[in-house]
């Protein structure tokens, strides 16, 4: 959901203060200049934006790590961001299926070993999910994926992404076992 430039500002100090990396997507340029004046710690580009190159642009010129998710690209796209990305540092690539909630079935997480050999060692690959639980996050980590990104919810129950999305045991699981 989208929230007012106010409460993520307040959302960045509280992360500040308990001392956890926050990270936000932009939806246009203007954000991106907030995004860079609030100092977030990453800057994540959805992937409906992942070949909109002006947004890129602009998130590039922050100097701020940038997460890059490929769930509506296709090859020609991948091709096109890493002529655009090739030589800035600190650029992710994430494997996603813009599918809520995404079967496991159509996930495909071997793409994550390609994506790897197209884009090179200078990036970071990773896994942007959007099934139910953390069986394919878990599996991605073992296809290699150095982030996982898993949408986060209070209730399960709740209307929207929340059927998709980990609970605290789900996330604790996850984080724990990643570390392992």
């Amino acid at each position: 959901l989208e929230l007012t430039y106010d409460k993520i500002h307040k959302l960045r100090k509280f992360c500040k203060k308990i001392d956890i990396d926050f990270i936000c997507t932009p939806f246009s340029v203007e954000a991106a200049k907030f995004l860079k004046k609030i100092k977030v710690d990453a800057i994540k580009i959805a992937s409906m934006d992942a070949n909109n190159f002006l947004l890129l642009s602009h998130c590039i010129d922050t100097k701020i790590p940038l997460i890059i998710s490929t769930g509506m690209c296709n090859y020609s796209d991948l091709l096109k961001i890493k002529k655009f990305t090739n030589k800035k540092k600190n650029i992710s690539i994430l494997h996603c299926i813009s599918n809520y909630p995404s079967s496991l079935k159509d996930l495909n997480l071997k793409l994550i070993s390609k994506l790897k050999k197209i884009f090179g060692k200078n990036y970071l690959v990773g896994y942007s999910d959007h099934s139910i639980g953390i069986t394919a996050c878990i599996t991605a980590l073992f296809n290699q994926a150095l982030i996982i990104e898993k949408h986060f919810t209070l209730k399960k129950s709740n209307k929207g992404d929340h059927l998709h999305s980990s609970d605290e045991t789900e996330l604790k699981y996850l984080s724990s076992f990643a570390k392992n």
